[in-house]
């Protein structure tokens, strides 16, 4: 790059500097004992001009941002993994796998499978089956509402105060009741599931197909259904 500083006749205050063809003029007023100082341009070695290095800033804020991008997608996943029960059906299946460690393909391993047994216990329904209305009713007389209530009732027969220990007694049976049905309900509702639980279920581990018992699924495990299966636990749907 050529660089030469001409006055024109004219004006000798016109100063014009030229750089590889492209001229530019600038009209500067000064006192006659100041200099021009003039910052000069630079090269790299390679013979490129210095705007190179704003390609490489440009690069590295675009790699810093991937990798921002990368740690916000990592930290979301391991959110995910800490949730009791992640939302897997409004994922996609990579996501799940993913999320699970498990292969859609081969399914899980005999190591893993024990593993994960360890960790989550087995496949089944707190409780043994059947429902016993006396215990439940006598359940909703042992907590801490109910005991409140008990010594504010013998406090109130202790200063005769008669209307106040039967508006509390009134209370108690009446919260009794609504924690007996509630709890009634929820227990038929437990019993018909038990029921209807299938005792076997299809899975696909190690890349091959065998039937277990339900209560030995695991999280992670590749299930196999067919027209009419009970499905063994919460599931998401491959194809």
């Amino acid at each position: 790059m050529s660089e030469s500083d001409t006055k024109s006749p004219n004006n000798p205050n016109n100063t014009t500097i030229t750089f590889a063809e492209q001229s530019v003029t600038t009209t500067t007023r000064r006192p006659q004992d100041e200099k021009i100082k003039q910052k000069p341009l630079t090269r790299s070695s390679t013979g490129q001009s210095t705007s190179s290095f704003d390609v490489r800033s440009v690069r590295s804020a675009l790699m810093k941002k991937m990798n921002l991008v990368k740690r916000r997608k990592m930290k979301r996943a391991e959110q995910l993994e800490k949730v009791e029960s992640p939302p897997y059906h409004t994922m996609d299946l990579d996501t799940v796998a993913t999320l699970l460690k498990s292969d859609l393909m081969d399914g899980l391993s005999e190591e893993e499978v024990q593993r994960r047994r360890l960790e989550s216990g087995y496949n089944e329904m707190e409780g043994e089956g059947g429902i016993n209305p006396v215990k439940l009713l006598l359940k909703q007389f042992f907590n801490i509402m109910v005991l409140i209530l008990l010594v504010a009732m013998v406090v109130s027969f202790v200063f005769k105060d008669w209307v106040e220990a039967g508006v509390i007694g009134v209370i108690m049976l009446l919260n009794a009741g609504v924690g007996f049905a509630q709890e009634y309900k929820a227990e038929k509702t437990m019993d018909s599931l038990r029921q209807m639980a299938s005792p076997t279920a299809q899975v696909i581990r190690n890349g091959e197909s065998n039937t277990i018992a339900t209560r030995d699924l695991v999280p992670g495990d590749v299930i196999l259904l067919k027209t009419g299966d009970v499905v063994g636990a919460d599931c998401r749907v491959i194809e």
